[in-house]
């Protein structure tokens, strides 16, 4: 109890702080109880980020178009 553990989730990553463990399984929503979420408030906002670009820029199927990977490569940087 009282150990940290770092979660990936997508491309991100969580800092839980474990508080306690079930004696059985338990639904998602009481999984809040037995751990403490750290966080850092700037991945947070990492993933707000994320977010808000995949929902402007949907998935397409199929293979990239050369356009396409450009615009992506200038995205990243």
């Amino acid at each position: 109890m009282g150990e940290e553990v770092r979660v990936r989730t997508g491309a991100h990553y969580e800092l839980v702080e474990v508080l306690a463990f079930p004696k059985g399984r338990v639904g998602a929503k009481l999984v809040e109880e037995y751990i403490n979420d750290l966080t850092p408030v700037e991945e947070r906002e990492k993933q707000a980020l994320t977010m808000e670009v995949m929902r402007e820029y949907p998935m397409k199927t199929g293979r990239p178009t050369k356009k396409d990977r450009r615009n992506w490569e200038k995205w990243q940087g």
